[in-house]
């Protein structure tokens, strides 16, 4: 199941769940009721789902919490080559562009690359083995960069805070779920 059907599915239910405000007046059942529910001051809910790789390209430099799992004050590096042990490797920066010249895989055997480093993790891969260093192989492998490890990192660099100051402030606002 998709992303996107997960989260239609998730607020068609929330949607289906919720009591009616209205009779088929328009009058308010419950008017005291509603009033001092907390949940009669939501007037909207707003829900942004991203893969790993998406949030970290997003929020990774996001340094207003300490408790925010991104990028700033961390050093997150991957291998030119993950299948060669040694092999020189890049790290992230936040220098992300507006428009990825090439979009990472999304495919099951893309992601399993990018994640485990490599095609065929074991069926009972544990937490231990996800190594999150083939985002830079995969995205030279893919898009045949020629070695052009710049071009490549791309799939690991990151916005900074100045480069995103309404998504931001959004998320100081109200929440953001990194976990």
């Amino acid at each position: 199941m998709s992303a996107r059907s997960l989260v239609l599915l998730g607020l068609s239910a929330l949607a289906a769940a919720a009591p009616p405000s209205h009779n088929n007046e328009g009058e308010w059942q419950h008017e005291d009721e509603a009033k001092s529910s907390w949940k009669s001051k939501i007037k909207n809910v707003v829900v942004l789902v991203e893969e790993n790789r998406s949030f970290d390209n997003f929020c990774g430099g996001f340094n207003y919490r300490n408790d925010i799992d991104g990028l700033v004050g961390k050093t997150f590096c991957n291998p030119v080559n993950a299948s060669i042990p040694g092999s020189p490797t890049v790290c992230a920066k936040p220098i992300a562009n507006d428009v990825a010249l090439d979009d990472p895989p999304h495919g099951l055997s893309g992601v399993n690359y990018q994640i485990f480093g490599t095609f065929h993790p074991p069926s009972n891969a544990d937490v231990s083995m996800e190594k999150m260093n083939g985002f830079v192989t995969e995205q030279a492998t893919t898009f045949k960069s020629g070695g052009n490890a710049t071009r490549a990192a791309e799939a690991i660099n990151y916005y900074a805070p100045e480069h995103l100051r309404v998504f931001e402030a959004l998320a100081k606002e109200y929440v953001l779920f990194d976990k």
